[in-house]
């Protein structure tokens, strides 16, 4: 029993023993499941705070994104408007700053024709000079204001490199002379190569690089140098200018194509500029996908070297030279409408005309002369662009509209101060004939008129008929040839010739309106053969382009452009050839008695 009873104790003690190690073990579970779910409290809010903070960051950025993105918009639209009223305030610059330099240049052209003393011829040549230079100053800073905004476009066209350089030349080959200095040029170009670009651009590049080079040139020479390295596709054209003039100091050398900058302060007092000319250079050749670089010692001489890759043309050049008005044609009784809201263009206009001739009325803005042409007729209206109450635009949209043709086929041409080309396509489509650019002088004012009155009358000529004069379209001595001599059959083909060149042109605008390029083609070839046999060497390359017109990839705005040369052509040489006939029938009046 008593050992029963000690085993039992044991047991006992055993069961407590392990009740309270039981017990201690929940009490340290319970301790360690409080402290996990502290931590895990703890845990989830921490995860809330970082999952909070970080929507917080994440709705902040897209809120910046979009503010920021807002902003963009805002300064988009900021620029824009600034680029808009800068090309605004750029426009009407240049119309307030060329219609008075219009004024000045045209009146002291005017006043030259007059008698005048030694003193004052003097005088007068220095305003004109004066007035010329701050034209070239005012051209130099709108072409670097339109070439920042990016608004100068430039003109794809055909052209021959070697006319270009040629055009170029030759005016400083003179001024060299008169300089003393010498003038070499060298270049291996063909007259043959015809490429593709703007060659006005070209000439205003080489203008400023020899302009400069004959300017800081006191002796030695100057040089030009053209390369052309051409395949199928593009023709490489590399023109280098050199002088042994001043030279560039090393630390000058990219200053000098920054705007309104020279190598040194002391050359614009020395030898004046604006410093314009080689910026605007280096961005029209970059414009054209070249460069130019420059090479330089300083008190030894430049080299300038230009270097443009123009592609190809298969297309002849265009025939873009002016028919400028020689004094052979007379104005009287023509009627002109002069159209514009400054008095003393007006007065200019007026003087230039009356003294020619003509008949001349005037208007001082759209609604006046709208009014003018119900009651009248006249041969040609000349009008200013910008003007108060109805626009020069307007004008000639009201006169091409009008149901009278009298008025609606009125040649328009437009006067502005905005630096565009002769025949800007939007002036075109809106329906003037061409662009006449202030300020003028009296040969463009004349020479534009005259392309325009189908019936002037040359003045008779001074000189033998058998002279070829420089300022006709035309050449009879072939016909004259043909004829023995024999003046009847040589007034009939003239008169053949007139008649059938009046319908043929008529023809190739209709065949234009029709789209029928082959037609044109056609045409164009035969009346090849008539310009040719009436030696009117000007229409010829103009009816080649027309002959050469491939129908599957013709422009109809070059057809329309070769097609107006033509007219011009024509509006010119048929009133010389009505002269003409009159001139045989009175010499075969002469033989008869």
């Amino acid at each position: 029993t008593l050992i029963i009873n000690q085993v039992l104790s044991i047991f006992r003690q055993l069961e407590v023993t392990q009740t309270l190690l039981a017990e201690r073990r929940a009490k340290e579970a319970r301790v360690n499941a409080d402290k996990s779910i502290v931590l895990i409290v703890i845990i989830g809010l921490v995860s809330l705070l970082l999952i909070l903070i970080f929507v917080i960051l994440i709705l902040s950025s897209i809120s910046r994104s979009n503010r920021l993105k807002r902003d963009l918009i805002e300064a988009n639209i900021k620029s824009t408007e600034l680029a808009k009223v800068k090309e605004e305030f750029l426009a009407n610059m240049s119309h307030e700053i060329r219609t008075p330099l219009n004024a000045i240049i045209g009146f002291s052209d005017q006043l030259k024709n007059t008698p005048l003393n030694k003193v004052q011829l003097e005088y007068l040549g220095a305003v004109r000079r004066s007035s010329r230079h701050l034209l070239g100053t005012v051209n130099d800073i709108l072409d670097l204001s339109r070439l920042g905004v990016g608004k100068l476009q430039l003109e794809r066209i055909p052209f021959r490199l070697s006319e270009v350089l040629e055009d170029v030349i030759i005016p400083f080959r003179l001024s060299a002379s008169e300089k003393g200095i010498e003038f070499e040029s060298s270049c291996n170009m063909s007259d043959d190569e015809v490429v593709e670009g703007d060659p006005l651009r070209l000439k205003q590049i080489l203008y400023n690089l020899l302009s400069n080079a004959l300017k800081f040139t006191e002796k030695g020479r100057v040089s030009i140098s053209c390369e052309t390295n051409c395949n199928d596709e593009i023709c490489d054209a590399v023109i280098t200018v050199r002088d042994t003039g001043i030279g560039i100091p090393p630390e000058k050398l990219n200053d000098i194509f920054e705007d309104f900058r020279q190598a040194e302060s002391s050359q614009a007092r020395r030898f004046g500029g604006s410093g314009l000319g080689l910026a605007i250079s280096r961005r029209l050749a970059r414009l054209n996908g070249g460069d130019i670089t420059v090479d330089s010692t300083f008190g030894e001489g430049s080299e300038f070297a230009v270097r443009i890759p123009y592609p190809v043309s298969d297309k002849q050049p265009l025939v873009i030279d002016d028919l400028s008005f020689s004094g052979n044609v007379s104005f009287e009784g023509r009627r002109l409408l002069v159209v514009d809201d400054d008095v003393f263009n007006i007065l200019l206009a007026r003087i230039i005309a009356e003294n020619a001739g003509m008949h001349v009325d005037v208007a001082s803005n759209g609604r006046q002369a709208m009014e003018i042409l119900n009651d009248s007729e006249y041969d040609v209206i000349m009008t200013d662009v910008q003007m108060p109450e109805i626009s020069g635009i307007e004008l000639v949209r009201y006169v091409r509209s009008h149901p009278q043709k009298r008025i609606s086929m009125v040649p328009v041409i437009a006067f502005t101060a905005a630096k565009i080309s002769r025949y800007d396509v939007e002036y075109m489509e809106v329906g003037f004939n061409e662009v006449l650019q202030k300020p003028f002088s009296e040969n463009d004012f004349l020479s534009r008129i005259a392309s325009y009155l189908v019936n002037a009358v040359p003045l008779p000529d001074q000189g033998h008929h058998s002279d070829v004069m420089s300022d006709r379209l035309y050449d009879l001595r072939q016909m004259e040839t043909f004829t023995s001599g024999n003046v009847e059959q040589l007034s009939s083909i003239v008169r053949s010739f007139v008649h059938s060149t009046q319908v043929a042109v008529q023809e190739l605008w209709h065949l234009c309106d029709s789209d029928d390029f082959q037609g044109i083609k056609l045409l164009s070839h035969k009346l090849l053969t008539a310009y040719g046999h009436m030696g009117v060497s000007l229409a010829l390359p103009v009816l080649n382009q027309l002959e050469a017109l491939e129908p599957e990839n013709c422009q109809k705005e070059e057809v329309k452009f070769l097609l107006k040369k033509i007219n011009s052509i024509n509006n010119r040489l048929h009133p010389m050839l009505e002269a003409e006939l009159l001139r045989l029938s009175g010499t075969e009046f002469v033989k008869k008695t």
